[in-house]
């Protein structure tokens, strides 16, 4: 179940519906009545959607749909061009840190134009960070950092 606070940050929540994260929310983006801010509204919405249902469940076809095509993605010390090999990276990751890779809250969303910096709380303490370049509702360029503990 995924929860929405003042904040506009969405957190995973566990089965008996306590939350896993309570960090204080920051959310910044363009001002209202800002022609950026609808875009990158909706863009900061799919990025939660994307985390906490495409890499969380996983599901990759709702993955592969916030992904354009042609994605370029650097990080954890790879490359991927394209959505099949970035999958594929992310399946492999999955399968090596089963107990490590669920996000559980989105402490920090940052959106500007056409960039999204998230910082992502891990289950097992690790924070990791994306920065994420969208074109038509896709991420067309992604750059993951972490900070695993």
């Amino acid at each position: 179940m995924d929860q929405s606070n003042s904040g506009g940050q969405r957190q995973s929540t566990a089965k008996d519906g306590a939350a896993l994260a309570s960090q204080t929310p920051i959310t910044a983006m363009p001002g209202p009545g800002s022609a950026d801010r609808s875009q990158v509204e909706k863009n900061l919405a799919t990025f939660d959607r994307l985390d906490f249902e495409g890499w969380n469940g996983p599901n990759w076809d709702l993955f592969r749909q916030f992904h354009a095509d042609h994605v370029h993605v650097e990080g954890f010390g790879t490359t991927t061009d394209g959505i099949d090999p970035h999958v594929k990276w992310a399946q492999d990751y999955i399968a090596a840190h089963p107990n490590d890779y669920k996000i559980v809250a989105h402490p920090i969303r940052i959106g500007a134009g056409d960039w999204t910096a998230v910082v992502g709380s891990l289950a097992n303490g690790g924070t990791m960070a994306t920065l994420a370049r969208w074109e038509n509702g896709r991420i067309v360029e992604e750059y993951l950092f972490s900070l695993m503990e």
